[in-house]
């Protein structure tokens, strides 16, 4: 049974019945006692005229211009074919990730911390019977790509096999005043895919300034939003409303390594095995290493 709001927050979704009708879906409060207590309820009823661009309750604000926050409407989420991780250095110590990665540190970098030209030849030579005349979504990623010294080596090799190249990245490089890899990534076709959750502590005006800058260098981009559900990705879109619908990914948040992003071919680690699934820590799952193939 729904409580009825007594404070309306934000108005996070709205969805067109067939024959009109809009239903929204606000965030709000209701009183219990002393305290507020936060609460999300449908709100029926008719919105006049049906493409509107904003529409205002109480201060609170929706907007459904481009439909991004639309039920109707599926979020984007991303499926590659091949995942290369081309190390497990991050500059990052996250609370929460999955990753067996290592807090870098120039002293203490080696070349076996990295997913070596050769190495990759090798892997990808074995793939070769799947990976000929198909258009894959190649995913690179780490750790963090950006650390490793020959990242534009290995782009333009996997350029070669793809159209579908993305780099995942926590994008805290952007902001930076060096453009070598950005015009590496212009002149490739590389899209950078950027991650936005709390854990990887890139604030929302950060996130929109890199954006801007991946714009200026005219390089392709998208933002992987991991949320723990469809609605508090819808949440996320919403207050982030520059970022067009279909380069807002949802990206699930995983508490095991079921919920990972699988390829459907295969992933490369940085040694040049070849597994089924993603690195991950020992602690997270069953095992470190989910099925070599």
């Amino acid at each position: 049974m729904l409580i009825p709001i007594q404070g309306i927050e934000k108005l996070i979704s709205l969805r067109v019945g067939k024959n009109g009708e809009m239903t929204l879906l606000a965030r709000g409060w209701v009183r219990s006692g002393r305290k507020r207590r936060r609460c999300y309820n449908p709100i029926p009823g008719k919105i006049w005229p049906r493409k509107l661009d904003r529409y205002r309750e109480d201060g609170a604000e929706l907007v459904t211009a481009s439909a991004q926050t639309e039920p109707s409407i599926s979020p984007p989420q991303f499926h590659p074919d091949l995942i290369v991780e081309t190390t497990m250095l991050c500059d990052r110590s996250c609370p929460g990730c999955y990753a067996p990665t290592v807090l870098a540190r120039r002293s203490s970098a080696s070349p076996n911390d990295f997913l070596s030209l050769v190495t990759l030849d090798g892997a990808l030579a074995r793939l070769a019977s799947v990976l000929d005349d198909s258009e894959p979504v190649i995913a690179v990623r780490g750790g963090e790509p950006t650390l490793h010294p020959t990242l534009s080596d290995l782009l333009l090799r996997l350029s070669q096999l793809t159209t579908n190249l993305y780099l995942e990245t926590n994008g805290h490089w952007i902001l930076k005043k060096d453009d070598t890899l950005l015009q590496k990534c212009k002149q490739l076709g590389v899209i950078v895919k950027i991650s936005f959750d709390s854990m990887h502590t890139l604030k929302p005006q950060e996130l929109r300034a890199a954006c801007a800058r991946l714009d200026e260098n005219h390089v392709k981009w998208t933002v992987a939003i991991t949320e723990a559900t469809e609605l508090a990705w819808r949440e996320t879109v919403a207050e982030n409303r520059w970022i067009p619908h279909e380069r807002a990914i949802f990206q699930p948040k995983a508490v095991d390594h079921t919920g990972l992003v699988k390829a459907s071919i295969a992933v490369i680690r940085p040694d040049g095995a070849i597994t089924s699934g993603v690195s991950t820590k020992t602690e997270f799952g069953s095992t470190q290493h989910q099925g070599s193939v």
